[in-house]
């Protein structure tokens, strides 16, 4: 049986070239679609997509105003609306990027280089971890971390198999999806800037040459860190933990006490405890701000519009929709017979964090609320890979620890995943329509790129999509842009009043503007079912606020969310709302400023 009584690694200890190496692959990985697009448009800015776009969004507010304030990007400061996202997530990074003069759209660019540097580490000391005692501890730890830092399936779930799927896109062009995201582990800023915190708490855990206060210390600092920075990690964290504690107690028990082994490679009930409790003090204040938000009546419905704590009926499909998953079956069953069967016992707390994430995935069948759960998918599948691959090379190390032939096959699957991962980084970048369509827009707008970033910040900027990419280089808000109604804390009215003058100002006629109601938050999973976000209660409601913003000719819509710009086609001169003057523009598109702001 697989003994936890060996002498225990110092993580950072000896050589430190593997832990470089798989650093350097991580870095690779994440920054190949930057130098894919610097080869094909000739530029090293990368924006895969809107969501990438709404985070720089996010970040560009304590990027270009001095303080530590954060408040919501989409709305005027003398609005003052609170912003749902973590500060730890976006300002500190933010600050620092703008110290080292790094401009703005090369945010995206940072957020990898730091994320995959913690990846490449948290993946490499929770693998080392498991692997201490082993024959060839350090191999196994580089080729498991290189294999998780290139293997598609760990976020996606299909593990070991899903880069297989590219090579069919490879060869006919295409892509699956139109957003460049099937190495999710890379995405910005979830799940890259935050999963490294929880995979630091897990080998935390699984170590064993580290004293208990130690423990308790490094551990309550990795929660608090989940807790201020991602609502998804550290609700799994805290379960997780939980479970692990339970496991604890479990294997202190008499019986289990009497194997020695049954106790090794798991942290005692008073370590977890003291972890659980300081690490829920750290991140109080995180909490308390989450509970004042959730806890006002007046932010309920807007709550329930962003599926944050939306009840669901007892017949929504919705509450099951995630329950059968046989990948997370498999990658628990197999660690549950690593765990039971051969002793490895150090998997417990990884097994916990797989079984934590699964199980507040599918929450809405008890509580029958929805909190965008798939996106407790960034705990699950992660920790169900890390489970697997440990559970399988622990197997082998202990059955044939002197045969090379499964080290060689292991080799050559690592090798070849990278390679397509390699491959494939680039070519998504530079083939997916989300991607191809954020560098045509950028490289639509850097004409105007001194004219936007002089405008005034307490204005609003109006006009299409485009605009999510043109407020990149400014510091005005935008009017609306698709993630409005998904991520802002204003009601179901601000909403209809911000669309449509925003489309009045792009100079739709009604009829030509009731068809752009097709819009992406009507086909957001738990609106569907809501009466006042069908489509023929929008028709109604949007046909007559664009019937009285038409009346006073949008003074004083615009003047309430202080529009003062407006992003139009170059082909098509502004009309409404005032006397516009056209003050940059490019090939494509004219900037506007109004002459006399706020009159009719």
């Amino acid at each position: 049986m697989y003994s936890d009584t060996q002498q225990t690694f110092r993580p950072l200890s000896g050589k430190a070239a593997p832990i470089f190496l798989c650093v350097f692959i991580g870095v690779l990985i994440a920054l190949l679609p930057h130098l894919g697009t610097y080869y094909k448009h000739g530029t090293w800015v990368y924006l895969g997509n809107t969501d990438e776009g709404a985070y720089l969004n996010h970040a560009r507010l304590p990027y270009f105003e001095a303080g530590l304030k954060f408040r919501s990007p989409q709305t005027l400061p003398s609005e003052n609306v609170p912003n749902l996202y973590s500060w730890v997530q976006f300002v500190p990074l933010s600050k620092i990027a703008r110290f080292l003069n790094i401009p703005i759209l090369f945010l995206t660019f940072f957020w990898r280089v730091i994320g995959a540097i913690l990846l490449s580490l948290s993946l490499y000391l929770v693998f080392r971890g498991i692997f201490d005692g082993c024959t060839r501890p350090i191999l196994y730890t580089v080729f498991c971390t290189c294999i998780c830092l290139a293997d598609g399936g760990f976020i996606e779930g299909r593990s070991l198999v899903r880069n297989l799927t590219f090579v069919s896109h490879l060869f006919h062009g295409t892509t699956p999806v139109g957003m460049p995201h099937e190495l999710s582990q890379y995405r910005v800023v979830t799940p890259l800037l935050n999963l490294p915190v929880l995979l630091f708490l897990a080998s935390i855990l699984i170590t064993t040459k580290i004293t208990e206060l130690a423990r308790s210390i490094k551990g309550a600092i990795a929660l608090g860190l989940c807790i201020c920075l991602y609502f998804y990690v550290w609700t799994a964290a805290v379960l997780g933990l939980c479970l692990i504690a339970i496991a604890s107690l479990a294997i202190a028990s008499p019986y289990c006490t009497k194997k020695k082994s049954h106790t090794m490679g798991i942290a005692p009930f008073s370590s977890i405890a003291l972890i659980l409790v300081f690490g829920l003090l750290l991140g109080a204040y995180q909490i308390y701000g989450n509970f004042q938000i959730s806890s006002n009546p007046s932010f309920k419905p807007i709550l329930d519009r962003l599926c944050l704590g939306r009840p669901l009926l007892p017949h929504d499909p919705y509450r099951t929709t995630y329950l059968i998953n046989y990948w997370v079956f498999l990658k628990l069953a197999v660690g549950a017979v690593g765990i039971f069967t051969f002793g490895f016992y150090r998997l417990i707390p990884i097994w916990c964090f797989c079984l934590a994430g699964y199980l507040l995935r599918n929450s809405a069948v008890v509580t029958l609320l929805e909190f965008e759960n798939e996106h407790w998918i960034f705990v699950q599948n992660p920790m169900g890979q890390v489970l697997l691959l440990g559970t399988i090379v622990l197997y082998l190390d202990h059955k044939f620890p002197t045969q090379k032939a499964w080290r060689i096959v292991g080799a050559a699957w690592t090798a070849l995943l990278l390679i397509l991962a390699i491959i494939w980084r680039p070519y998504e970048a530079t083939h997916a329509s989300g991607a191809l369509q954020m560098s045509k827009w950028l490289s639509e707008l850097i004409p105007m790129k001194n004219s936007l970033e002089n405008l005034h910040r307490d204005c609003s900027l109006a006009g299409p999509e485009i605009s999510m990419v043109a407020i990149l280089l400014s510091p005005v808000a935008p009017l609306h842009i698709s993630r409005t109604p998904f991520s802002e804390l204003i009601s179901d009215d601000e909403v209809h009043n911000r669309y449509t003058l925003n489309g009045w100002l792009s100079q739709f006629g009604l009829h030509e503007f009731l068809a752009q109601t097709e819009m992406t938050f009507e086909r957001h999973p738990g609106l569907t079912t809501r009466p006042e976000w069908q489509y023929d209660a929008i028709q109604k409601i949007r046909e007559e606020k664009f019937k009285k913003i038409a009346l006073d000719n949008g003074s004083s819509f615009m003047k309430r969310y202080g529009v003062c710009y407006l992003l139009l086609p170059q082909n098509v001169t502004p009309t409404r709302g005032g006397s516009w003057q056209q003050i940059a523009q490019s090939s494509n598109w004219a900037l506007w400023n109004l002459i006399d702001p706020f009159k009719k």
